[in-house]
């Protein structure tokens, strides 16, 4: 921490009387955003959402940069001032960062970021008291940095073992959408040779009828089958491909799906075969 510009007396009112703290504008602004950005990785990391670090990292600056301001610049009550800093800042911070999402799943990220503040929060505050370390120290700082490698790894071993195959599909071409129930497969290995894209299934049966398939976006794909050593399936090239995948909404630009004539499943409880792969892409917020 810098510590060269002048501190701040800030005066918050309590029962007692009034508690004066004093802090310094650029080492606020430092562990605040440092601590904004960790806390938002672990939320990102427990609830899956699609969003990038840089993402993060900017809104993490652009949100202590408002905090500051009002914290600072304003003069006011204390706690009023705290609730339209944080409260305030952190929803604004998710709103932009998950564009077009439902209001609903807003609230949701909203509120599972400040669980997760409150946790994370006592808990460096038992650690520090316990330990004897300063919260500003630089110790204190990477072992924040430690606490989210740690919990990515966590969370990310839990859901891996009960996750479920299920997700939404719909599928964009010519002006013309479609919602389709899948089924991810992590044994669907189908690639398109020319592209490199990875390719679902979906059965013929399932297309509508007004979805005119075009020449020009016809591929062809190599596949290997019991009984059928090289065997070559249809396959087109769609507009748009987004996935609902519990809370991952992901969009895919110029996605390759491959045509059965037959049907995939015999229950009909799925009507597409998602390419595992798929589910890494981040091209494009929902």
């Amino acid at each position: 921490m810098t510590n060269k510009i002048a501190p701040v007396n800030y005066t918050v009112a309590c029962a007692g009387g009034e508690d004066i703290y004093r802090l310094y504008l650029d080492q606020f602004f430092l562990l605040n955003s440092w601590f904004t950005f960790c806390l938002m990785e672990m939320t990102v990391v427990c609830l899956e959402c699609s969003v990038t670090h840089f993402k993060i990292a900017l809104w993490s600056f652009l949100v202590t940069a408002y905090e500051c301001m009002i914290l600072f610049a304003l003069n006011g009550n204390g706690w009023v001032k705290f609730l339209c800093a944080f409260p305030v800042g952190t929803f604004a911070m998710i709103y932009f960062l998950f564009p077009k999402r439902k209001m609903r799943v807003i609230l949701h990220i909203f509120l599972c970021y400040l669980f997760i503040t409150v946790v994370a929060g006592g808990s460096i505050a038992l650690l520090a008291k316990l330990s004897g370390i300063h919260m500003g120290t630089l110790r204190m700082n990477i072992g924040m940095g430690g606490t989210v490698v740690i919990f990515r790894r966590i969370v990310r071993k839990i859901k891996s073992s009960g996750k479920t195959n299920d997700c939404r599909v719909m599928l964009g071409y010519r002006g013309r959408e479609i919602t389709l129930r899948a089924m991810v497969d992590s044994g669907n290995s189908l690639i398109e040779p020319v592209s490199g894209k990875a390719v679902s299934l979906v059965s013929q049966n399932h297309l509508p009828n007004d979805m005119h398939l075009k020449p020009e976006n016809f591929k062809v794909i190599p596949f290997h089958a019991v009984g059928t050593e090289n065997g070559l399936l249809p396959g087109y090239e769609m507009d748009y491909m987004r996935i609902e995948y519990g809370t991952q909404l992901i969009r895919i630009e110029k996605p390759v799906i491959g045509i059965s004539d037959h049907e995939l499943f015999t229950k009909h409880h799925y009507q597409m075969i998602l390419h595992p792969e798929l589910l890494n892409e981040r091209e494009e917020l929902i």
